[in-house]
């Protein structure tokens, strides 16, 4: 699933979703019925059954996020690849997407998560791999992999993790003069999945 899309037609979330089918139609065939089968259980699947009709490029940006994710799971994809998810969303809408990334991963989904956002791997990940210049620099579960020490390792900036006795429940980032930070060009990211 990419970072950003862009939907060059109008096609509606129905059809877009029974893009991922494409695999298993002929050239100039027509989707058959276990093709609209798919489908329909991977609306339902991310609870977009009711805008089955809407034209994507109209939907909010959360609800493209889950087009992606339902054409993944209409195609049958055994694990998803997800490029910053939750980028541009509001709180409401990243819950939303990450909720139904965890539901799915329960009933037996794959995701992997790309994502610049310790915060979200800690409310929603299983397994964090911190990355830096492409080498692993720490994995193991959110509170493991993600101490103070490995962000700044990986971001240049100073993090404070907030946790209360359910263990961490936040990371933030310290104000601190940026132009007397180190570098963070070499930082590549986080995954979490």
């Amino acid at each position: 699933m990419p970072q950003f899309y862009e939907p060059a037609w109008g096609f509606s979330v129905e059809e877009t979703v029974a893009l991922g089918r494409a695999p298993y139609v002929g050239l100039f065939a027509r989707p058959g019925r276990e093709d609209r089968l798919a489908v329909e259980r991977a609306l339902y699947a991310v609870g977009l059954a009711r805008l089955r009709r809407r034209p994507t490029p109209r939907l909010s940006g959360g609800e493209r996020q889950l087009v992606w994710i339902a054409r993944g799971i209409a195609q049958g994809a055994k694990c998803l690849l997800l490029d910053e998810p939750a980028a541009h969303l509001d709180p409401h809408h990243e819950q939303a997407v990450f909720a139904v990334v965890r539901r799915l991963a329960a009933e037996g989904a794959a995701f992997v998560v790309a994502s610049h956002h310790p915060g979200s791997a800690l409310l929603y990940g299983h397994t964090v791999t911190l990355l830096r210049e492409g080498e692993v620099l720490n994995a193991g579960t959110p509170g493991e992999a993600m101490t103070e020490a490995s962000l700044y390792a990986v971001y240049g900036v100073d993090f404070t993790i907030v946790a209360d006795r359910g263990g961490a429940r936040a990371i933030v980032p310290r104000l601190a003069d940026v132009a007397a930070a180190p570098s963070t060009s070499r930082a590549r990211g986080m995954e979490a999945g």
